[in-house]
This record gives structure tokens, sequence and C-alpha cells, in this order.
């Protein structure tokens, strides 16, 4: 994943549309939000899966045909916890790399 906007939205908030932007989307089924967990954002065991935040609901996945970009339908619970998740798209292939990286960062703001 290259990128992802809006960054950062409030627990809460009216629902918003999430876009991101990278390869390899093609029939994507869903969105992963994740705590990072372990050094330098790997997860449990050496691997690199966070636990899944379930304050996120997601609906409205639409992939472009060129399997670059994913739009979907993002709202937070009111009682989400502030902080950073990394997102995560599933495809029919896998998921994405649960590391921490430049473009796969959304932050819940206080």
């Amino acid at each position: 994943m290259q990128s992802l906007t809006p960054a950062s939205s409030k627990a809460g908030a009216a629902a918003f549309t999430l876009t991101l932007t990278g390869t390899n989307f093609a029939g994507a089924t869903g969105l992963v939000f994740t705590t990072s967990r372990g050094n330098g954002g790997q997860g449990d065991n050496g691997n690199d899966k966070g636990k899944t935040d379930d304050a996120f609901t997601i609906s409205n996945i639409v992939v472009n045909a060129a399997g670059t970009q994913v739009t979907a339908t993002v709202k937070i619970a009111a009682n989400a916890q502030s902080g950073q998740r990394i997102v995560r798209v599933v495809t029919l292939n896998g998921e994405s790399s649960g590391k921490t990286g430049s473009g796969n960062i959304f932050t819940i703001l206080p």
C-alpha cells in the first residue's frame, strides 16, 4: 500500500470514504484495521499481524479496474481508543502487509 486518504478521523464521527492506493488490490473483499504489536511494527511471534480493531465498520468496498485503488465507507465506533492503526487490504490472494509503513497508517484522533 502506498497511501490512504484521509489518514485520520475522530471516533464517533460521521462515516467517511477511505481511499487507498497501491498495487495488487484486484478482488479486494475487505479492509482490516490492526494495532501495531511487537518490535518495528511486526505482529506477535515475529509475523506481521497485529490485533484487529473491531471499532471499525467497513462497507461499500470498490476496486478500480487496474487494481490500484480501493475505496470504502468507514465508520469508527464512538468508544474507539485514539491512536494509530495499520490498515490492511484483504484480497482473494491474502492480506497486504501489516508492517508499519508510510502509506498504511490511520490515526484515530482524540
